[in-house]
């Protein structure tokens, strides 16, 4: 399996500033959820992975060899985009038979049996698909491209929750199967959260997380209760996020949870949710109290 390892990667579009000196390693047999809010270049960076734009400054390399170098192991990724890199006048099974030509180890007969299970059929033209039967096409063909990397940019877009689903369990099968590395970049996070063994979160031009799930969610807690008692709670401690639910308040707290205070003050802990977790740290609230 492939480890895909970045130093110092810049991007700028004209004077706006995309990414700046980003370090990152995916490293092999994992399933990364790539997040942050619009604009913050998770896609400028996939794209930078697969050298469909270039970067200002930087490198990156694939298993030690260098993107775009002397024996250029791209064909050791597959990346799906919202971007259509294929004559759209093409019917779905004449795409098939195109992807094995650049990807040796494509399997057909994996595509065959996920077209019938999203009820795909192969005979129409790509240009005449829903939304949803388009990103259905392009998932199939990066389940099925026999990659070492598997590259999802938005990749439920159109589709509804039963294909959502199929969608998850194909990839929790096809990893279990080969240990391929596979990179989630979305913003229905709560959906994935499940899926995910390390997270990275980019926020203004830099990565603000880069690290296990577990290890993330296990730097915060949640407390909740009553007002003045959460606000006790609360005194000298890194506050990310408060909410108030009339005599109640709920706050999202970095730092290991006080179980002993809390329980003298009639408090609830709780884990958070990373998709919540993620909305507060990249809205920049917070402060100690």
């Amino acid at each position: 399996m492939a480890t895909i390892a970045i130093h110092g990667l810049c991007k700028s579009y004209g004077k706006t500033e995309v990414l700046r000196d980003i370090d990152l390693t995916f490293e092999e047999g994992r399933i990364y959820g790539l997040l942050g809010r619009n604009g913050v270049g998770k896609s400028t960076l996939l794209n930078l992975i697969t050298r469909r734009i270039f970067p200002d400054r930087g490198e990156i390399a694939v298993d030690g060899v260098p993107v775009g170098g002397p024996g250029d192991p791209l064909r050791k990724i597959y990346c799906m985009s919202e971007a259509a890199l294929y004559p759209e006048n093409m019917r779905v099974a004449e795409l098939y038979r195109w992807t094995a030509d650049f990807y040796p180890h494509f399997d057909r007969a994996r595509a065959d049996r996920l077209t019938a299970a999203f009820g795909l059929d192969p005979k129409k033209r790509i240009k005449s698909l829903s939304t949803g039967y388009a990103s259905i096409v392009k998932l199939i063909v990066t389940l099925s491209s026999g990659a070492e990397v598997l590259i999802f940019d938005e990749p439920v877009l159109g589709l509804d929750a039963g294909h959502r689903s199929l969608f998850y369990k194909e990839v929790l099968s096809l990893y279990g199967e080969k240990g391929c590395t596979v990179v989630l970049s979305t913003h229905i996070i709560e959906e994935i959260s499940d899926l995910l063994e390390s997270v990275i979160i980019l926020e203004d031009c830099r990565v603000l997380a880069s690290e296990s799930v577990d290890g993330l969610l296990e730097r915060y807690h949640c407390v909740s209760g009553a007002e003045g008692e959460v606000m006790g709670y609360l005194s000298g401690r890194e506050v990310v996020h408060t909410e108030r639910m009339g005599p109640y308040l709920s706050a999202t707290v970095a730092g290991p949870a006080d179980r002993e205070q809390a329980d003298r003050l009639n408090l609830t802990l709780m884990r958070p949710k990373l998709q919540d977790l993620f909305i507060h740290l990249t809205q920049g609230k917070g402060g100690t109290l």
